[in-house]
C-alpha cells in the first residue's frame, strides 16, 4: 500500500474543508428548523380533520380537545413531555454538528499548513486558510 501524495492529501483536506464550511452547516440548519417547528406543537389545542373542522372526541369517553390532561382525561401531559425532550435532542444534534463544522474546518486548515505541498494543494482545491 503507497501512501498518498501531499497533492492527495491537499485535495482530501480540501474536502474535508469543504464538508465543514458547506455540508455540515446546512444539515445542522436542518435540525435547527425541526427544532424550532417542534417546539411549536401544541397538545391542547382542537384536532382538525383535512376538511377544517374539529374532531370530536368519543361522547362516552369524552377528554376534551386535543390530548387532554392527566391519568383519567388523556396523554397531553405525557406528549407534551415527549415533545420537549425529543425537542432537546434535536436541539443538542444542531449544537453539535454546528461545533462539529467548525472543528472539522481548523482542523483541515492547521493539517494544510503543516507542508508546503500539501497547503498549496489545498489552496488549489478551494480551501481556505
Amino acid at each position: 500500500m503507497t501512501e498518498p501524495t501531499d497533492g492527495e492529501v491537499g485535495a482530501n483536506l480540501a474536502e474535508l474543508y469543504r464538508k465543514g464550511t458547506d455540508t455540515l452547516p446546512s444539515v445542522a440548519a436542518v435540525f435547527g428548523t425541526a427544532s424550532g417547528a417542534i417546539k411549536g406543537a401544541d397538545t391542547w389545542k382542537p384536532f382538525l380533520r383535512s376538511g377544517g373542522e374539529v374532531y370530536e372526541n368519543n361522547p362516552m369517553f369524552p377528554q376534551g380537545h386535543g390530548f387532554g390532561s392527566g391519568p383519567v382525561n388523556g396523554t397531553g401531559d405525557s406528549f407534551g413531555a415527549a415533545i420537549g425532550a425529543l425537542c432537546g435532542h434535536i436541539a443538542t444534534m444542531h449544537e453539535t454538528l454546528t461545533d462539529c463544522s467548525t472543528n472539522i474546518v481548523l482542523t483541515a486548515q492547521d493539517l494544510a499548513r503543516t507542508d508546503a505541498e500539501v497547503k498549496a494543494a489545498f489552496i488549489a482545491e478551494g480551501g481556505k486558510l
